[in-house]
């Protein structure tokens, strides 16, 4: 088996070994000894091509005639996978989700141990979750990390507290975290952060289940531009933030206004207008809007920039679109401008906040409801 470094192997190929060890689970259950990659794809309704070719990243694995050893393929993609030695896993947040997350028995199948929760409330701290899963106080998480090489964190707690926990999780040392609160966090380069937002899930088989159709695609599956001739014309406004995080050096230099191309801030407030303006002929099916007002502001974080957009017009559709183009063309600017000191800038975390006027009334950012859903007619 080759010996790879992990940042070489791309997240997508790490998930389809996931996915093949999880089938070879079920035929060693069944008894079987061997399969070929054709078998396991029609089986397990993968492509056998992509198997042979994630599997050859790694090594010769099969067997001429024979295909496969089942046990043996186990065990190797445990090894690339890191599954081959136990993973502590802390969990923080000892609420409904976590409780069902410290009790659910797959993880412990899959070389994962549930070592600890964490909370914040003094009546859980020193109970067990049903199986047994201790929790503790959140400000001991550094102390039990270091002592009992917790690997990976699970955040499992309101979106207000997701920020702040992650916080306290990177200053315990654990590199990995897996994100069950709504939102996008900020983490340093150094930690890997995956997220998984269950509400957006279910929104996206929402829209499936109630057979809504895309705006923007015809009966015939063609793309195309909406037709607003006869929608009202009302006051729209809309407001997008977005953030670029910057190294300590680049945040001094342009804080000094040290840029030698000039003044990085200015230049994105003048570029994010211009973009909003210019949103039409840059995403192809937006509508060229006359807009009567667009601000965008810069404000320095502990970390780089945060960007706000707040675009107004009257007509017949939103201006989503181009206050977000706004946020996005204003955070490249800063990048292009200091790029010279810092190519590691990171951007990101670009959305909408606030959108009101239309049909789809207002919205605004993490609240559900119909008032909560809103799109860009064209």
């Amino acid at each position: 088996m080759k010996s790879l470094n992990k940042e070489q192997v791309s997240e997508l190929t790490t998930n389809r070994l996931s996915v093949y060890l999880r089938c070879l689970n079920a035929l060693e259950d069944a008894g079987v000894r061997a399969i070929s990659s054709q078998a396991l794809a029609s089986q397990f309704h993968l492509n056998a091509a992509q198997i042979r070719k994630d599997l050859a990243y790694f090594g010769e694995f099969g067997v001429r005639g024979v295909g496969y050893y089942v046990r043996d393929l186990k065990r190797h993609l445990r090894q690339i996978l890191g599954l081959d030695r136990k993973l502590r896993v802390a969990i923080i947040g000892a609420g409904n989700l976590g409780l069902a997350l410290a009790d659910y028995p797959g993880f412990r199948q899959e070389g994962f141990e549930i070592f600890a929760l964490f909370d914040t409330l003094s009546s859980k701290v020193g109970q067990h979750s049903r199986d047994g899963v201790p929790i503790h106080d959140i400000r001991d998480l550094k102390k039990t990390a270091k002592r009992d090489g917790i690997s990976i964190a699970v955040i499992a707690v309101p979106a207000a507290a997701a920020q702040p926990v992650v916080d306290l999780v990177v200053a315990a040392g654990i590199k990995a975290v897996l994100n069950f609160s709504p939102g996008a966090l900020d983490v340093p380069l150094d930690v890997k952060l995956k997220s998984v937002d269950l509400t957006v899930s279910l929104e996206s088989l929402e829209v499936k289940v109630s057979k809504k159709r895309l705006s923007h695609v015809d009966e015939r599956g063609r793309v195309r531009m909406v037709d607003v001739g006869a929608k009202p014309v009302t006051e729209r406004e809309a407001i997008a933030r977005g953030s670029i995080r910057l190294s300590p050096e680049a945040r001094r230099i342009v804080r000094s206004g040290k840029i030698k191309k000039g003044d990085p801030l200015q230049a994105a407030r003048v570029a994010g207008i211009m973009a909003a303006k210019q949103t039409s002929a840059l995403i192809p099916l937006c509508h060229p809007l006359p807009l009567t007002s667009v601000h965008v502001d810069l404000t320095p974080t502990s970390r780089g920039y945060d960007i706000e957009s707040r675009v107004r017009t009257t007509a017949q559709t939103g201006v989503e679109m181009e206050a977000l183009t706004a946020v996005a063309v204003a955070a490249l600017t800063v990048y292009d401008m200091v790029k010279a000191v810092d190519k590691a800038m990171v951007i990101g975390d670009v959305r909408l906040i606030y959108k009101s006027g239309g049909r789809s009334g207002t919205y605004r950012a993490g609240k559900a409801g119909r008032a909560g859903k809103a799109g860009r007619a064209g």
